[in-house]
């Protein structure tokens, strides 16, 4: 398995709570990483603590409220001091359409 050296890094991976986020997220806490998950469903983030201690952070957030993001920013900041690392990975998945038919308000 591929590592990289994250030591000292924070990320912040958004619709982690399981499936490819969650994955992410344990190979970048494996690499060294301090990781803040973020997910709308709140029963996911439960057992973080539990698996990963202190280098993990569980934070119900819905990205697509703005006071929302920027309250958990600062929950990140406020815990770990920074933010190198956002892995954008949560989506409702929309229509299929080339990206200049795309319809604006699907996203």
């Amino acid at each position: 398995m591929n590592t990289y050296d994250l030591n000292d890094r924070v990320a912040i991976i958004t619709g982690g709570g399981q499936g490819i986020g969650l994955t992410v997220a344990e190979r970048m806490i494996a690499s060294g990483a301090r990781v803040a998950i973020w997910d709308r469903d709140e029963s996911l983030l439960g057992g973080l603590s539990d698996r990963f201690g202190d280098k993990v952070q569980g934070l119900a957030v819905d990205i697509g409220s703005l006071d929302a993001v920027r309250a958990a920013t600062q929950a990140v900041i406020d815990r770990f001091g920074q933010i190198d690392i956002l892995v954008n990975n949560a989506a409702i998945v929309g229509p299929n359409a080339t990206t200049w038919n795309y319809p604006p308000q699907a996203f």
